[in-house]
């Protein structure tokens, strides 16, 4: 195939079939410059590394100087009088002096998440951040790892559709045992959970293992999305466009948009500390009045008694929890009675060890009570800022809502995490319809300010401003605004 022989390629699509789509982009490899030849094994996913070494044999063998991939439901786009896919992708590795260069591919769900993103360098059991449909066309066409922020992390391909030149030493290290350094794997491990002590299981995609392999090589590889394509699912998933419901990867969130710090260290679910920095910077010196209901080991509270710390306000910071446990299930994560119970977990003593051991008792005041009997001991308009992050139950967080809306003072603010769950979402607009308050979303937070009620709110989605707590070059300002 090809009428120039630049580059010889060797093509592997893995799988045991091809779909329509991949037949035609293979097709349209009759039109590139450089010269094909297709392999195809038929197996599963095993297909992987037999294709890669078919294609490591070859390039060894001076037969072919480049491998490219294309899985069966990935298409690129046919434009007439552009070059095809190949091409380009061959074009950007010569531009940039690359190893390798992946199409960026998002997921097959109308999110716009996508499977390229960024690898956390000490934990391979998951991504530390993942790219998605509405942030990228602010990247570079072709971008690496430093190109969005994260210099000296790896950057996870998708193998959907991509190519790498051979004829580079790194694909062909080994390591003492004479084992390749770079191939592709499904790595999975069977541990106790630390907190719980229950087994469980963790798994590595392979081509998320061969990006953190060439990252352990030093390897120059980008994304790009100079190639254009559908991901074909019950529908099509264009990589171009701006689309998707999560402006950012927000199931990632508290491994980027939360400042390194000691609350590292406690186990819990904390992706809110811009919210809770904004409030600590919005108070005089005479501080404000805090609630924080539902507090867990105190992993969110340690961050904001921090924060009230190094302010130097006369800030009160109330922690709110039974410390037993919630009423209703919430997606495994132990956080009800009956799990808690069974564990033997005494939550208040861990709380109380983790204020103690961070020097930060002095700035909490843990109130331990439910949440709607604590309400009552606070004054009607006293508080500054409320944030519920305690049993979500959609009927729980009503009541907690109806609770402490009234403890508010106007222009003060209440909050609420785990706005992407049925339970708090339902929850939360349904008394935004009652009361006609505007919601802000927040990553995966509520917002609602007292006193907004009398205004109109925007419709725009500002990203002009960064919080200082969330400096990521990638996040901008979260919010969303929405009436609903």
């Amino acid at each position: 195939m090809g009428t120039r022989s630049d580059y010889t390629v060797f093509i592997g699509p893995p799988g045991p079939s091809l779909s329509t789509g991949t037949v035609k982009a293979l097709l349209a490899l009759t039109t590139s410059r450089h010269t094909v030849k297709f392999g195809f094994s038929g197996n599963g996913w095993d297909d992987f590394d037999h294709l890669w070494v078919e294609a490591l044999n070859a390039s060894e063998a001076g037969y072919i100087t480049h491998f490219a991939m294309l899985h069966a439901d990935v298409m690129p786009d046919a434009n007439d009088g552009e070059p095809v896919w190949l091409d380009t992708l061959i074009e950007e590795l010569d531009r940039l002096d690359l190893d390798m260069v992946s199409c960026l591919v998002p997921m097959k769900d109308f999110s716009g998440l996508t499977s390229s993103g960024i690898g956390d360098p000490s934990n391979p059991w998951g991504p530390y951040r993942r790219f998605t449909m509405r942030e990228v066309p602010n990247f570079p066409e072709t971008f690496n790892a430093a190109d969005v922020g994260y210099a000296g992390y790896p950057l996870l391909h998708n193998t959907g559709c991509w190519v790498a030149d051979l004829r580079r030493d790194v694909f062909h290290q080994v390591d003492e045992e004479g084992t390749s350094r770079t191939y592709f794997g499904f790595p999975q491990r069977v541990h106790r959970q630390a907190m719980t002590g229950r087994w469980i299981v963790d798994r590595e995609s392979e081509d998320w293992f061969f990006s953190r392999g060439l990252h352990s090589l030093n390897a120059k590889t980008a994304i790009t999305r100079k190639v254009k394509l559908t991901h074909r699912g019950w529908a099509g998933y264009k990589n171009y466009d701006t689309w998707g419901t999560d402006e950012h990867d927000y199931k990632t969130a508290q491994n980027w948009a939360v400042p390194r710090g000691p609350w590292d260290e406690i186990h819990g679910w904390f992706d809110f500390a811009d919210i809770y920095h904004e409030q600590v910077e919005r108070m005089t010196a005479m501080g404000g009045h805090f609630v924080e209901v539902g507090s867990w080991f105190g992993k969110s509270a340690a961050f904001m008694a921090t924060k009230i710390r190094d302010a130097e306000k006369l800030n009160r910071f109330d922690c709110v929890d039974t410390w037993e446990g919630g009423e209703s299930k919430c997606h495994q994560r132990l956080a009800n009675k009956e799990d808690v119970k069974s564990l033997g977990l005494d939550l208040f003593a861990e709380f109380n060890g983790n204020m103690s051991r961070l020097g930060l008792s002095q700035y909490v005041n843990p109130v331990r009570m439910p949440s709607v009997e604590a309400a009552a001991l606070y004054e009607d308009d006293s508080l500054d800022f409320v944030f519920i992050d305690a049993d979500h139950g959609e009927e729980w967080v009503r009541a907690d809502l109806a609770a402490w809306w009234p403890k508010v003072q106007v222009g003060g603010v209440l909050a609420g995490h785990d706005y992407d769950e049925a339970g708090p979402k339902a929850a939360a607009d349904a008394f935004a319809v009652e009361h006609a308050i505007p919601i802000v979303k927040r990553c995966r937070s509520f917002v609602m300010v007292k006193g907004a009620e009398s205004r109109l709110a925007s419709s725009v989605v500002d990203h002009s401003v960064r919080s200082e707590a969330s400096p990521d070059p990638m996040l901008g300002n979260t919010a969303e605004y929405q009436w609903v």
